[in-house]
């Protein structure tokens, strides 16, 4: 993986409004604290993650939704059955557009997993009898403009100018407020407020997680599910406005994408109506992999989720016609089978070896056909019975699943599986073998 797709973090926070790596919840407030040294370990996380323990890989691998969980969740807005469905839906998109950039797949399937996604969250508000009207304006606006022009509304500002000194006004209250909870937010200025206004009227830049903030709390007073639906409306806008700005979406694929999401819109109305959410979860599996819900500790507990994650994951491929046969659509895939089937000796499975290369990330599938590729290399490591060469494979391969491997209790002991794969020759019965002994290791199984 590439560092700048490596650095999610970055990429992730910006696209809510924070400018800053964000290491602790509190982070994506600004407050300024010394974060030097893990700065340091995140660094040598994107520098070459193969030197850090499978515990610390895990915890910078799948940081995000926990600090994304625990932010919204445990210290802004309480632990509601709506907010952990929008943290947890807003969350899956963030992970499969991970997952999607690292496979390369087509932009369909962006478009598609985006918009079903969007579709599902305003659906459920609009279900949930939550005022969805000002993010369909700013939806057909392409634009912030219906949220300022209600918070003006709401505060009887006539002018931008009086928004902003509204806004400021607000601000104070909210860093008071913030205080009682040990929250230390900066002070913003009128003038700061009604510079960025005219900015974010233009579309030239967008507000930053605590000026949403702020606007929220200028259309509605109080603290209720409205609100929160409202606020969640307003950073799904914001972080379309900045992915078209960031990424350059060309006008086609906007269109696709509205066309997309109405569509979905109509059809999940109509299933929440039935209250059929056994469907729409199934459907949703055909356009993206739903993860596992965040919780508040920052580690997976892996042997309760992986078979879930498994079943899961396994849906989404059938859905997407990626079959267990993937190793026959890789490039030279005739030539990778043959090779191996035709090994007679451990200096065979070595030449092979050192003709195996990795599919470059650009090409579609890529994430699936190199993980295809690093089982085989450790079925070849168990053929050629060397130790070093054993263990350096299965990190590899282990790695390329998050460390489930490991996590779900697989040991690496050589001898075994020489053992499981004595006199086998063939390479798919081999990966039946082996994958057959990961279940039964697991133990999740």
């Amino acid at each position: 993986m590439n560092s700048k797709l490596k650095d999610f973090n970055s990429v992730f926070w910006k696209i809510w409004g924070v400018n800053n790596r964000v290491y602790q919840p509190l982070d994506a407030l600004n407050i300024k604290k010394d974060r030097q040294a893990e700065e340091k370990k995140y660094n040598n996380f994107l520098n070459d993650d193969t030197k850090l323990g499978n515990k610390e890989y895990l915890f910078h691998l799948y940081r995000e939704p926990y600090i994304f969980y625990d932010l919204f969740v445990n210290k802004m807005l309480g632990n509601t059955e709506q907010v952990n469905f929008y943290v947890h839906q807003l969350n899956n998109i963030a992970f499969n557009f991970k997952l999607f950039q690292i496979s390369s797949f087509k932009m369909e399937k962006f478009i598609n997993m985006f918009s079903f996604q969007i579709a599902l969250i305003i659906e459920n508000m609009n279900f949930h009898n939550i005022d969805i009207s000002i993010f369909n304006d700013a939806v057909k606006d392409n634009s912030l403009m219906p949220f300022i022009n209600k918070g003006k509304e709401n505060t009887k500002s006539k002018t931008l100018k009086d928004f902003a000194t509204e806004l400021s006004y607000i601000n104070s209250t909210m860093k008071k407020s913030y205080e009682e909870n040990n929250i230390f937010l900066e002070d913003i200025h009128p003038n700061s407020f009604q510079k960025e206004l005219s900015k974010w009227k233009n579309n030239k830049s967008h507000p930053s997680l605590i000026k949403m903030l702020t606007i929220i709390n200028a259309i509605s007073k109080g603290y209720d599910e409205e609100k929160i639906g409202r606020f969640f409306q307003l950073l799904i806008i914001r972080a379309l406005l900045h992915i078209q700005k960031e990424f350059i979406i060309e006008e086609n694929i906007k269109i696709n994408f509205l066309e997309q999401m109405t569509n979905f819109r109509k059809f999940l109305k109509d299933l929440y109506f039935l209250n059929n959410e056994n469907e729409i979860n199934e459907v949703q599996l055909k356009y993206l992999i739903n993860m596992i819900e965040a919780q508040e500790s920052n580690e997976f507990d892996i042997n309760k989720d992986l078979n879930e994650s498994m079943l899961r994951l396994s849906k989404f491929l059938k859905n997407n016609k990626e079959d267990n046969n993937i190793v026959l659509k890789m490039p030279n895939s005739e030539l990778i089978i043959n090779g191996f089937n035709n090994c007679k000796s451990k200096k065979d499975y070595k030449i092979l070896l050192d003709k195996i290369i990795d599919i470059p990330e650009n090409r579609e599938h890529s994430y699936f056909f190199n993980f295809s590729l690093k089982l085989l290399r450790f079925i070849i490591a168990i053929k050629i019975e060397d130790k070093l060469l054993f263990n350096e494979k299965f990190k590899y391969l282990d790695r390329s699943c998050g460390t489930l491997l490991s996590q779900g209790g697989i040991e690496k002991k050589l001898t075994e599986y020489i053992n499981i794969l004595k006199g086998k020759t063939d390479l798919f019965e081999c990966m039946k073998v082996v994958q057959e002994h990961f279940n039964k290791l697991s133990t999740l199984g």
